[in-house]
């Protein structure tokens, strides 16, 4: 909010609590109708954000994704911090490496649905089935992006699967 003061416009910041597509989606619809500039977002999922960034842009709202983008046509800009191949190489590499390349490993993830997790995690799996071929995903967790979640997953995982010789947040 301070570094926009001092550029000399106004910063909404608002979200929902939790990973909610569709309360973002009313969120942007609504900022859009209010006639703002510019619009950022990392998107939930979408299918449900890109019909109300389409129309944002329609208005002549500069739309930016990132993290998680939406759909091409649904924005000006993305802003990705790393590729789903990046990830997937440092972290198939460490799990290879701390387990000896063998055994079951398990993850937890922001959500099921966000984009960039689902691509992030796909992309994992098939780097550990070319090059860590004894390595298994045996069972992957949603947090919602809550730190309390993702502990008591751990929890549900190692109950689960007491063989799991490493758990990998994605999120």
């Amino acid at each position: 909010v301070e570094a926009a003061q001092e550029l000399g416009f106004t910063l909404r910041w608002d979200g929902p609590p939790e990973p909610d597509a569709a309360r973002q989606a009313r969120i942007v619809e609504r900022w859009a109708q209010d006639g703002l500039p510019a619009i950022a977002v990392s998107v939930e999922s979408p299918a449900h954000l890109t019909p109300a960034l389409r129309d944002a842009r329609s208005r002549g709202v500069k739309v930016l994704t990132w993290d998680a983008d939406a759909n091409a046509d649904a924005r000006d800009f993305t802003v990705v911090p790393a590729t789903p191949e990046a990830i997937a190489h440092a972290l198939s590499f460490e799990v290879g490496r701390i387990t000896g390349g063998t055994g079951a490993v398990a993850a937890i993830t922001s959500t099921l649905s966000a984009p960039n997790q689902k691509a992030w995690i796909a992309e994992f799996k098939a780097r550990l089935s070319r090059e860590h071929p004894g390595l298994e995903l045996v069972d992957t967790r949603p947090s919602n992006d809550v730190e309390e979640n993702a502990r008591r997953e751990t929890v549900n995982l190692l109950e689960a699967h007491p063989e799991l010789k490493a758990i990998v947040g994605f999120c």
